[in-house]
């Protein structure tokens, strides 16, 4: 937003994280144990240039160079895979790391643009359209059926990530029917009541309360049609 001294009061906590993860081994598809966090590796990563971009006025070629090196690599095992195919990794895993992995690449897409990179950015974008329509196909309902790709930290953080996604994909590229309906669908148009459904699943923890659940979503989606 151009506000450099807000910039420069954040910038220590985010160069301390910059810095930390700038360190570690760079392997063949991420630099995380597991393909499941890197997507928000690549959010703080992208944010430490973004930041450093804030304060300075231009970009750390260095820095940039590695988060581009990474985002591109993502973006073309998840165009190869139709989302983030995490191999050996726990169950829900891949939509997990494919949610994430669209967070990462909507904020890589911010610095390729401005530093005209535009076939980075048109990679990126095709990567984050792949990422989008996988978690629209594999997702049913957040309420009462425990979809592909939700976490198992159940909670509110979590429709939070996907409507700052879903909203940022429409900054970047325009309204879009299928982001207004999945924005709509994944929480029946009211985040309170997601949330209470399954974090109460979530703590009680036993298959015999699905019914339970199941049952209340019926009701209260009998409300709201």
């Amino acid at each position: 937003m151009g506000d450099k001294e807000y910039a420069e009061k954040l910038y220590e906590p985010i160069k301390l994280l910059g810095d930390f993860q700038m360190t570690q081994p760079n392997t063949p598809l991420g630099i995380s144990e597991g393909k499941v966090y890197d997507g928000r590796i690549l959010v703080g990563l992208s944010t430490y240039c973004l930041t450093e971009n804030a304060i300075s006025g231009e970009f750390n070629s260095e820095h940039v160079k590695t988060v581009l090196d990474l985002a591109t690599r993502m973006s073309e095992h998840t165009l190869l895979h139709h989302g983030w195919y995490d191999d050996g990794g726990l169950r829900g895993h891949d939509g997990y790391g494919t949610m994430n992995v669209l967070w990462g690449l909507l904020e890589v897409r911010k610095i390729a643009i401005a530093i005209e990179e535009e076939n980075l950015a048109e990679l990126f974008e095709k990567a984050i359209c792949t990422a989008f329509n996988f978690l629209d196909r594999t997702n049913s309902t957040i309420t009462g059926y425990i979809p592909q790709w939700i976490p198992s930290r159940y909670g509110r953080w979590c429709t939070g990530d996907v409507y700052w996604m879903l909203n940022e994909m429409e900054r970047q590229f325009g309204e879009d029917e299928n982001v207004q309906w999945f924005r709509s669908h994944i929480t029946y148009r009211n985040i309170a009541f997601s949330h209470k459904l399954i974090s109460g699943y979530s703590s009680l923890g036993s298959r015999n309360t699905l019914p339970v659940y199941l049952m209340e979503c019926e009701e209260y989606k009998q409300t709201v049609h």
